[in-house]
């Protein structure tokens, strides 16, 4: 009962980290929620841009097309293209 009640205070705090958001959105694997993040362009705090904001991750939650990147839609074909000299 001790781990719970620890979990739950940090899951109250409005920064969370890596896997307490993964956590906290219900992902047992942290790089699948990486990859996630990555997609769907969500908000990432502090100096090293590894902090979530839980009010943002409830709004992420309750309609993740806001959060949608522009840039995941498009997919670039990185082909090689000889250069003549």
């Amino acid at each position: 009962i001790i781990v719970g009640v620890k979990f739950m205070t940090d899951i109250q705090q409005r920064w969370l980290t890596f896997k307490q958001a993964a956590h906290y959105c219900g992902y047992h694997s942290v790089n699948h929620f990486r990859s996630i993040v990555k997609d769907y362009n969500i908000p990432r705090h502090g100096p090293r841009h590894n902090r979530f904001d839980r009010f943002e991750l409830d709004e992420w939650m309750k309609n993740p097309d806001i959060f949608l990147s522009y840039n995941h839609l498009i997919k670039r074909k990185r082909a090689f293209t000889p250069v003549k000299v």
